[in-house]
């Protein structure tokens, strides 16, 4: 696995006593089934990224059934329509891409997080371990052990205390905003059925409103659902430092390299850190999230002769 393989480079520049934990950590974050990886974007913002083995996902769930096949079926239709060569599908595409680009980027971060009884609860009963959905689990929690869910960060580079302040505004800010922005979504479709009734041209703008509901929808479920890993009692937290990715943080910096409330907010994630952080965290699935969020808080923070300097 890289993340081991770039820690094995490290313990030779290192005595044995030091390197030891740096490389217990980064085993148990590999062969972790379910983690949350913190990723500073600025050093106010923090891109949150559930990631969980596919095993884990609870399919005894027809909801979830039905909605993996459907979104399946979503993800195909836009392939297909990506690689038309038609130039009214190519001006679709375009239009959608760029207003997906203008969608914050926290949504893609909380849509990484599934709803609560997506995910199967990993329970120690009598020393045997096993899995159960959330409603199984909740008719006997004082029975069982919930398995811990590990939370890895850069602690060298943003205090425990910090990650949770800035975890709560995010589940805070994103309930709240993605439950407004669904129903406006839905709200609005009406007003494109007309379009049905001309044969020749899809509803596009129906189907993209569709789809920015279904989006919102479950972004508001995902601000739930880290509520809930947070503050619940049903859940058993760990906040784990990992230390190489903490020093890759740090040494990026420079003087810069322990977030203070004191100081102003200014850019952490960069395209070149980006590059060493996909192989060192093992996390290139999400590297278009996190490139929209690079070029979203650039944009926002730096002058336009910087942000070019990033590119």
């Amino acid at each position: 696995m890289r993340i081991l393989s770039y820690i094995g480079k490290r313990r030779h520049l290192s005595t044995g006593l030091q390197s030891i934990p740096n490389f217990s950590t980064s085993q148990q974050y590999v062969s972790d089934p379910v983690k949350i990886i913190i990723i500073p974007v600025t050093t106010k913002k923090l891109f949150v990224y559930y990631k969980h083995k596919s095993e884990l996902l609870n399919d005894r769930s027809l909801v979830v059934k039905y909605e993996t096949k459907l979104v399946e079926k979503a993800s195909n239709l836009w392939t297909k329509l990506q690689k038309s060569p038609k130039a009214y599908n190519k001006k679709v595409v375009a239009w959608v891409t760029s207003l997906l680009d203008k969608t914050p980027w926290t949504e893609n971060s909380l849509n990484t997080i599934p709803s609560e009884g997506y995910i199967l609860k990993r329970v120690k009963e009598k020393e045997e371990e096993r899995t159960l959905t959330l409603k199984e689990y909740l008719k006997r929690p004082e029975q069982l052990t919930a398995k811990p869910v590990n939370i890895y960060y850069p602690k060298e580079f943003i205090s425990e205390g910090l990650v949770k302040a800035e975890l709560r505004q995010l589940w805070e800010n994103g309930q709240k905003y993605h439950r407004k922005y669904a129903l406006m979504s839905l709200a609005a479709i009406p007003f494109t059925l007309p379009l049905v009734l001309v044969p020749i041209v899809p509803n596009v703008p129906g189907f993209y409103l569709l789809y920015r509901a279904y989006r919102n929808f479950k972004a508001n479920r995902g601000a739930k659902h880290l509520e809930a890993l947070i503050e619940s009692k049903a859940y058993n937290i760990k906040f784990l430092d990992l230390p190489d990715y903490s020093n890759l943080i740090t040494s990026t910096m420079g003087n810069h390299n322990r977030v203070s409330l004191e100081l102003p907010e200014q850019m952490v994630l960069t395209p070149k850190l980006l590059a060493r952080l996909m192989d060192v965290l093992e996390i290139h699935e999400i590297a278009p999230d996190l490139e929209k969020a690079i070029r979203q808080e650039s944009k926002r923070l730096l002058p336009p002769t910087t942000e070019k300097t990033l590119k």
